[in-house]
């Protein structure tokens, strides 16, 4: 049985490597390592061989060599390189695998032989992601002495990059595997993949961005909730003082300090004070659209829970490779830059006074909700998805006749 296995799955990897795809794959990761190696850090800024390009947020003086790589390996090569374009040239390589399998023929030669069709089809499937494996770690190993080289470190945990983009590029390959079954077209099963990676894309997006709205109008809430009061106590004193100089005026006497008074309709506070009216209108708004951003956020956290959670799952990487002290670093200092923006902004509006969060640091506390899910909920519930969709595309391929 285990000769069987070995065999198909040499038979599918052979298949696979000879597709041009597989070393214009190998070869893009290398330029990309090259480009990485070329781009480096100085007290001034970022340099580019021979060049220095200034900035004050990627320099030595305020990162080290080892952490601007680790930094660019993380955003660029993971994020961009590996997570998205290598993903979609994986998808176009592997998505002919079933197939081709089933219209070409070669599945009835292969089911003559004794072998399970279950086994058979997580054979071809496992020969698909050994395929993917293989790419991602040799980026991965020559970004790690890329690392040792120009960063003056040895990070062998950023081979970890390998099970986790492998197990991020499972969730979507299951969903290609099990189109490719059913339709037997490599067109049809690639772009209902890339449907279904759309609609993941859409949810996650809409997960960051109602966090990232919630945390801010909770902290608008809160900053409005104890600046209202402040405005109807200071509008109630005007309107006091305003009464007594009425009545002195009316009395023909001096006005005195007066005793405070609660009866004042809104009309004399809002005259008294200026901002109560739209201090008071902005609370209730806010405080609406809070209750909309936390129920549209909580329907989609549930929307997803059952899904592959292919955001969360890039950000392990992240949280394993950066440091607390790296991550926060860098988010620091760009928090403060957009804040002064923005503060300045609320200053030429009117509202100087108001100590609410910044649009960064919302999005800065929506990241750290996100990067701190716990694993089993990204990683546990993602994998009970492709157990699921895998045990769905064997069993049409079992029960298939050919």
């Amino acid at each position: 049985m285990m000769t069987q296995t070995w065999a198909i799955l040499i038979d599918s990897y052979r298949e696979l490597n000879s597709k041009k795809l597989f070393w214009i794959s190998l070869a893009i990761s290398a330029l990309c390592v090259l480009v990485f190696a070329a781009i480096g850090i100085n007290d001034r800024g970022i340099t580019l061989l021979t060049w220095t390009i200034p900035n004050p947020l990627f320099n030595t003086n305020f990162w080290t060599p080892a952490a601007y790589y680790k930094w660019v390996f993380v955003n660029f090569g993971i994020n961009l390189w590996l997570a998205w374009i290598a993903t979609v040239l994986a998808l176009i390589s592997t998505a002919p695998i079933f197939p081709d399998f089933l219209a070409g023929g070669a599945v009835e030669m292969v089911i003559s032989k004794p072998i399970g069709r279950v086994r058979l089809f997580l054979t071809k499937y496992f020969a698909a992601l050994l395929f993917v494996g293989v790419q991602i770690f040799v980026f991965s190993g020559l970004c790690m002495v890329m690392l040792g080289i120009r960063g003056g470190t040895w990070e062998p945990k950023l081979l970890l990059s390998v099970p986790i983009v492998l197990a991020f590029y499972s969730f979507l390959y299951c969903v290609c595997a099990l189109w490719g079954v059913l339709t037997r077209s490599t067109i049809s099963s690639l772009l209902l993949t890339f449907l279904v990676w759309f609609v993941l894309f859409l949810i996650n997006a809409g997960d960051m961005a109602t966090l990232v709205g919630r945390e801010y109008f909770e902290s608008r809430v809160a900053s409005l909730e104890k600046r209202v009061p402040r405005m109807e106590t200071a509008a109630q004193r005007e309107a006091d003082r305003r009464k007594e100089e009425t009545l002195a005026k009316e009395e023909n006497r001096e006005p005195v300090d007066p005793a405070p008074r609660r009866e004042h309709t809104d009309e004399e506070l809002f005259s008294a004070n200026a901002f109560l009216e739209r201090g008071r209108r902005d609370l209730e708004e806010t405080s609406s659209d809070l209750k909309q951003l936390r129920f549209w956020h909580g329907v989609l956290v549930k929307a997803k829970a059952p899904l592959p959670k292919t955001t969360e799952t890039i950000e392990v990487l992240e949280r394993t490779v950066l440091t607390e002290q790296e991550i926060a670093r860098y988010s620091t200092a760009l928090i403060d830059r957009q804040r002064d923006r923005e503060i300045q902004r609320r200053k030429a509006r009117g509202s100087g006074d108001d100590d609410s969060m910044t649009h960064a640091e919302s999005a800065a506390e929506a990241k750290t909700a996100i990067r701190n899910r716990s694993l089993w909920w990204v990683l546990g519930t993602s994998f009970g998805f492709e157990a699921v969709v895998l045990a769905l595309a064997s069993w049409r391929f079992a029960r298939r006749d050919f």
